[in-house]
């Protein structure tokens, strides 16, 4: 019986927590609580090396220069 009961339970710590995505994000949040951007995934670390590491890096290089943000993505995706 208390086998059954402890498999419905979700463990949720401080340290998962703190990677969890929200909305809206501020634009001082780091690019990668933007949805479709994984926390150390591929486009975080491409992000990463081209220096944009904030929200407010990425909207920025999106409005002045939307070109080179798909460069860096190297997909024709639309933002």
């Amino acid at each position: 019986m208390a086998l059954s009961i402890l498999s419905d339970l979700k463990l949720i710590t401080h340290s998962t927590a703190a990677y969890k995505k929200h909305y809206p994000p501020a634009l001082t949040d780091e690019v990668w609580r933007l949805e479709r951007i994984g926390k150390d995934g591929a486009f975080h670390t491409r992000l990463s090396a081209e220096g944009i590491n904030t929200v407010h890096d990425f909207l920025k290089l999106w409005a002045v220069d939307p070109i080179q943000l798909r460069g860096v993505n190297n997909q024709d995706r639309s933002y």
